[in-house]
């Protein structure tokens, strides 16, 4: 069981380093193979009967051209999302020793990296559906970590370094689920969203994030708006 969690933390670190270079194919294909792999592991745990597949030749696939160096970076030219809204791309590594549960943190960190990627792949031309799939991951990306921070609270746990990455990851995951609602046409869905990232930064960010930080996330609140309705002939 430790094998494969350790493989589904090398899948998606792997990711981490594609999705940054630009390679969002191979990227896509680490964050899937993590996140099955970590379902499966969990299934195990608790004794739950899954179809499974065969992980370990996709998997080595995958490793392999990242330890080889066999996909060349693409970050100039295609790794620039197709839309005029800030999205936020800062996919997160996670540490070699933790542990995979199906409600934790580091499965919210898989759902959110894999999110991302999707979305990413749904901003080119005609990739609409890949939009629809990375909402689902993003929300329920959101519910687990919004149920960590909780229990984070209620026993008063500090941890400044975390406090820092759950902020982020939080308003990463609003900003990206307005930005496609906003793509799909949906502007009071996408305006909700913003309002949230607004309403986060207001009150308890600024000690978290930097001024730069903080500007990019409160961009689409300010900027996007509905698009005017062309008056009837």
């Amino acid at each position: 069981k430790r094998i494969i969690m350790t493989f589904a933390i090398e899948l998606n670190n792997i990711g981490v380093s594609f999705l940054r270079s630009g390679n969002l194919d191979e990227a896509f294909e680490s964050f899937k193979l993590a996140v099955e792999l970590a379902k499966q592991m969990q299934a195990k745990k608790e004794r739950r009967f899954v179809r499974r597949r065969s992980l370990t030749r996709p998997a080595q696939v995958i490793r392999s051209k990242f330890e080889l160096g066999l996909i060349e970076s693409r970050v100039d030219k295609d790794s620039e999302p197709n839309s005029v809204c800030f999205v936020s791309k800062s996919a997160i590594r996670l540490p070699e020793d933790v542990q995979i549960g199906s409600d934790s943190w580091e499965s919210a960190v898989l759902l959110f990296n894999l999110a991302l990627a999707l979305h990413l792949m749904g901003l080119e031309p005609g990739m609409e559906c890949f939009l629809h799939k990375a909402l689902k991951l993003y929300s329920l990306s959101k519910k687990l970590i919004t149920r960590h921070l909780k229990e984070e609270e209620q026993q008063q746990h500090e941890n400044a370094k975390l406090v820092i990455i759950n902020t982020q990851l939080i308003l990463s995951i609003l900003n990206n689920m307005g930005q496609i609602h906003y793509e799909l046409g949906e502007y009071a869905s996408s305006r909700t969203y913003f309002d949230g990232v607004t309403t986060m930064v207001a009150r308890n960010t600024r000690q978290c994030l930097g001024t730069e930080d903080l500007e990019a996330f409160l961009l689409n609140s300010i900027v996007l708006s509905e698009p005017p309705v062309a008056a009837a002939a």
